[in-house]
């Protein structure tokens, strides 16, 4: 694991790429919204093969499971699967990559695990501030 003034580095190399457009010049490889369904979210799923105790497929954080779990806001009629909300997504990225500032879906939480990879950094804005930060962005 790298220590926090490796991780203070790595920031400030981004925000001087983002914001001053210097530093070292970076392609960024980043794969949004990949269809679980299709090509595996990295858990297996109840049933599947090769799935047993020992892969978490029956685990309730598995993000298979969570949409059925015991009290899950997410067990509202399920006439339709919705991608992104009770169907996991997979984002893919590599250092540097960076996903836009957005409202969840239906304004609902985000649920997130890094699979592989050195930890990422999230930058949130409160509710309190969400109009300070929407004047500063326009």
């Amino acid at each position: 694991m790298k220590s926090g003034s490796d991780f203070a580095a790595l920031e400030k190399n981004y925000w001087d790429m983002v914001e001053n457009n210097t530093g070292q010049r970076t392609r960024v490889e980043y794969a949004a919204d990949v269809a679980t369904l299709k090509f595996g979210s990295g858990f297996f799923k109840q049933g599947q093969r090769g799935a047993n105790e020992n892969n978490c497929a029956g685990h309730p954080w598995n993000l298979n499971n969570l949409p059925s779990a015991r009290n899950s806001l997410m067990q509202f009629p399920r006439r339709h699967d919705i991608s992104g909300i009770n169907i996991p997504w997979l984002y893919i990225g590599m250092r540097y990559s960076t996903f836009c500032w957005h409202y969840e879906d239906l304004m609902l939480y985000s649920i997130n695990y890094s699979h592989w990879g050195q930890p990422k950094q999230w930058y949130c804005v409160p509710e309190y501030d969400r109009e300070k930060f929407e004047r500063a962005v326009k």
